[in-house]
């Protein structure tokens, strides 16, 4: 059914098919080294977000120095910088939760979303345990996208999934209940009440999370 999609949809695709396909040719061992070359000459955010995309699986060690500088450029596009960062997570030897940290304490709110997204990731997670700070921005960023749509339900409820998830919490209420059953499904409320139920959590626990914040960080209100 490719023929009738749009024409740049079947070259976009065609073109990623190709790619894929000679990239499946490269040693798991060595073809690291061919592509480090390549995402050093790209030229698009799109070529450098499909190299790094492929690097995460034949990783070299003298590949963290390029990718790192293009997670730290500001004037790199947001997804190829935190497609970056990934790579870093799992196959970078120093780490960078700091880097992350800084990253997502500034800019607009879609961009400290995607590095709470890095923050977040269980791979993250895994390395350097549930840290407070970014429990912290997890409750500041619903706050935020909430108090920004204040007639949008939904508002906040993928963050509070998200921050749930890292801390091991499930904020969502039980969907079987019928105030949740709508004709075409969950009704907003479900969605608004685990936005309220990440808050009144975070209501309860801020004190202690910024007593932790204090010892380990020295960080203040």
């Amino acid at each position: 059914h490719d023929k009738y999609m749009p024409v740049e949809w079947q070259i976009y695709y065609a073109v990623g098919r190709s790619w894929s396909n000679q990239v499946n040719f490269l040693p798991k061992s060595t073809g690291g080294n061919l592509l480090l070359k390549l995402l050093e000459k790209a030229k698009t955010d799109y070529a450098r977000n499909y190299i790094l995309n492929d690097l995460y699986h034949r990783w070299i060690p003298v590949a963290e120095n390029e990718v790192a500088k293009i997670m730290e450029d500001p004037n790199e596009d947001i997804i190829t910088r935190t497609t970056a960062a990934k790579n870093l997570i799992v196959n970078g030897k120093s780490n960078y939760q700091e880097r992350f940290l800084s990253f997502a304490s500034s800019g607009n709110f879609n961009n400290q979303q995607r590095w709470f997204d890095v923050l977040t990731d269980v791979r993250n997670k895994k390395k350097t345990g549930i840290d407070p700070r970014v429990i912290k921005l997890g409750f500041e960023l619903i706050k935020k996208e909430r108090e920004s749509n204040p007639n949008n339900n939904i508002a906040g409820y993928f963050l509070a999934i998200t921050t749930g998830s890292y801390i091991n919490m499930n904020f969502q209420p039980d969907q079987k209940e019928p105030q949740y059953q709508g004709q075409h499904g969950l009704t907003d409320k479900f969605f608004s009440d685990t936005v309220d139920n990440a808050l009144m959590w975070w209501a309860i626990n801020k004190e202690v999370t910024e007593k932790e914040l204090l010892i380990k960080y020295d960080v203040k209100n």
